[in-house]
């Protein structure tokens, strides 16, 4: 998802998939109420922000997060006794989002 569907020169997703999933919902349908400027598309979480950041939120605080313009990826692995990420994402999302201005330099 990182580098637009391409692994080791090999085209395994479309890259209008994941273009068509980095351009995110239709905000007026799919705007998070807990995620400030995010909208959701095809199980992807969307920033809209200058990373170009999409991270797919999964149950008891699992992410990956997805950062194309830090050229970076970060999977958090978690057991968070709640199922939801409204508990951990005030913090998780924010220190991903440092750790892509560091890396992006």
């Amino acid at each position: 998802m990182r580098r637009e569907g391409e692994w080791n020169g090999k085209q395994l997703i479309l890259a209008s998939v994941v273009h068509d999933v980095q351009n995110g919902g239709d905000p007026t349908k799919f705007r998070s109420t807990t995620l400030p400027g995010f909208t959701y598309r095809s199980q992807w979480w969307v920033t809209h922000g200058e990373l170009g950041a999409f991270p797919g939120r999964g149950m008891h605080g699992q992410l990956l997060y997805v950062a194309p313009k830090a050229e970076m990826v970060v999977a958090r692995f978690a057991s968070h006794p709640v199922a939801g990420s409204s508990g951990n994402s005030p913090i998780t999302l924010p220190q991903m989002l440092e750790l892509g201005w560091t890396l992006s330099g």
